[in-house]
């Protein structure tokens, strides 16, 4: 709405119907609307991009009470001043925030698939291979 042709979609994965909305509207040749909305997003688009991608996008996932998966090297952890602005961000938009989730006792042989704990056991994985 501002000038550009496409979508920078960081935004949708933490504000998809917004995303959605500020598009649809300069569709429909409401230029303005569509341009207050992206606006309204520019804090949390900076914040998405405060560190390399897809590292805040991660976070903001999150934050949102998603699993989103662990980074990958090189990448690392954000910062955390720079998740401290992301989460500022993210409220000042009005998404919800959810308090972090209860973390396994001790090291896990499991892993977590979108919130779900899945119990696999290598020996289970070999005899069903086998």
């Amino acid at each position: 709405s501002l000038g550009g042709k496409g979508v920078i979609s960081v935004l949708s994965n933490v504000a998809p119907q917004e995303t959605h909305d500020i598009c649809q509207l300069y569709f429909d040749g409401k230029v303005e609307e569509s341009a207050k909305l992206q606006l309204r997003a520019i804090e949390l688009c900076d914040a998405l991009f405060c560190e390399v991608n897809p590292i805040p996008v991660k976070k903001a996932v999150s934050f949102l009470g998603y699993e989103a998966g662990p980074l990958r090297l090189p990448l690392t952890e954000i910062e955390p001043a720079h998740a401290e602005i992301l989460k500022k961000a993210m409220i000042n938009f009005g998404l919800e925030v959810k308090k972090k989730k209860k973390k396994c006792r001790g090291v896990c042989p499991y892993f977590s698939f979108y919130g779900k704990c899945i119990k696999l056991k290598l020996s289970i994985q070999s005899e069903e291979i086998i």
